[in-house]
């Protein structure tokens, strides 16, 4: 979290009536003792990390956990390589929200100098599961098959494709795979008695 994202939770604390505390950190190494926290949330962080960076922080966040603690990781990912291949082939033009366009991966240096800006990568559930080899418990739950298709839809349709998605899934759970993003649930085994 950067000082500017801590500068907005301050305020949305203070607007919210909250009281917490911010440090600004490397997600590979963070300044608490170990079993300081109950739960650790990492919502989309990990698609930044290299694959070696990626496993430190995992096992910072297990670090950090109380005995029966949980991390939880909501992550973009590409678990299908077609539809990675698919996705990269087709450009995504720039949003209104300032987002810049994306080129086929078949323009072939206008692919790599966008490759050359990204600060982020394709990241699996795959990944994250070998990741999290220290939990007891890892519960990974995909979403947004159908938000793939957000750039081919009208608004009006736009709109209702998370509903869709989520009752496709409920009907057909193996679609999950399909998903762009990911929930992982790791839970810290508990301590043992003596």
């Amino acid at each position: 979290m950067g000082p500017d994202l801590v500068a907005a939770a301050r305020l949305a604390t203070r607007v919210n009536g909250g009281d917490a505390s911010f440090a600004v950190a490397d997600a590979a190494w963070v300044p608490f003792a170990d079993a300081s926290f109950d739960v650790v949330v990492g919502m989309n962080v990990l698609h930044h990390l290299s694959r070696p960076a990626l496993a430190r922080a995992v096992r910072e966040a297990y670090r950090l956990l109380t005995p029966g603690g949980i991390a939880v990781f909501y992550e973009p990912v590409e678990n299908s390589r077609v539809l990675g291949w698919l996705r990269d082939a087709i450009p995504a033009p720039a949003t209104r929200k300032g987002r810049k366009g994306r080129p086929s991966i078949l323009q072939r240096r206008a692919w790599q100098a966008y490759q050359a800006e990204l600060d982020d990568r394709s990241l699996t559930t795959r990944e994250i599961r070998r990741a999290a080899v220290s939990f007891a418990e890892v519960h990974a739950r995909g979403y947004g098959v159908l938000v793939r298709l957000k750039r081919f839809v009208g608004e009006g349709r736009r709109k209702r494709l998370p509903e869709l998605d989520a009752r496709m899934l409920a009907a057909v759970p193996f679609l999950e795979r399909f998903g762009r993003h990911v929930l992982v649930v790791s839970r810290k085994a508990p301590a043992t008695a003596v």
